[in-house]
């Protein structure tokens, strides 16, 4: 499936549209209704303009971490109101939420052909606990590094010191520390909120260079831009690193 957010009637990034396809399939984005008008999407490239389309990005993994914690806020509430037992794959579940939120959140400060944000995006009050989410990301969620997790085999040792057996054996225990609290949630939920709320600006000022950047472009130019297109990666394509903007730019005519 690929999903495309166009901009809702104020232009800001808002509704979606869902096109289904086959994976290896090439995708062509239909016409487009515009104040009662049918449009093509044309695709441009330009600094300012493939910019904005970075920050599109980093808008959805944003968006996308803050409906996480506020379902996980909305279970973990749940859950400490309830007097019944709670379902066995509940904790698999908000653990599973948790490391996505976790990690939609850290893509905003990764490495990679995408925009990244930096430390100075993060509202100064909120910079420790953004550190501690890219520490859990970074040392816990996706390697195993500090003590979050801890792994240790232990030696069965009978409690009677007279036993003809004192050493029953060894067993195998693994540790893992989560916090999935309602307190957990709010807080990396206000912390993606600060910081979309930083992006949303820095995409409003963008924008603005953006669409004078596609005024500078001849009319015709933009009249003979093939139709957007997109290819869905399947399994062989996982590897591959996509072009940068800057590289498409180099391989687009003049």
């Amino acid at each position: 499936m690929i999903r495309l957010d166009p901009p809702d009637e104020d232009g800001r990034t808002g509704g979606s549209m869902r096109i289904v396809a086959r994976e290896g399939q090439s995708v062509t984005m239909g016409l487009f209704r515009d104040d009662g008008v049918e449009c093509r999407f044309a695709e441009v490239h330009g600094p300012s303009i493939d910019l904005l389309a970075d920050l599109k990005g980093v808008h959805h993994d944003l968006r996308f971490t803050i409906g996480l914690c506020v379902a996980g806020m909305g279970v973990a509430d749940s859950i400490a109101a309830s007097d019944s037992d709670v379902p066995p794959e509940t904790p698999m579940l908000m653990y599973g939420a948790w490391n996505s939120a976790v990690i939609s959140y850290a893509r905003c400060f990764g490495t990679g052909v995408r925009l990244s944000l930096k430390a100075h995006d993060v509202p100064e009050r909120a910079r420790e606990f953004h550190d501690y989410v890219l520490d859990l990301r970074n040392k816990h969620i996706a390697h195993s590094v500090n003590d979050h997790e801890v792994g240790t085999v232990a030696a069965l040792v009978d409690s009677n010191p007279d036993s003809d057996i004192p050493i029953r054996g060894i067993v195998e225990l693994l540790s893992h520390r989560y916090d999935v609290s309602a307190e957990a949630w709010d807080g990396l939920g206000s912390l993606a909120t600060a910081v979309l709320n930083i992006v949303n600006r820095k995409i409003e000022a963008v924008r603005i260079a953006a669409e004078q950047e596609l005024a500078a472009i001849p009319i015709q130019k933009v009249l003979e831009a093939p139709d957007l297109e997109w290819t869905l990666g399947g399994p062989g394509s996982a590897t591959r690193s996509r072009p940068t903007h800057a590289k498409r730019r180099r391989q687009t005519p003049e």
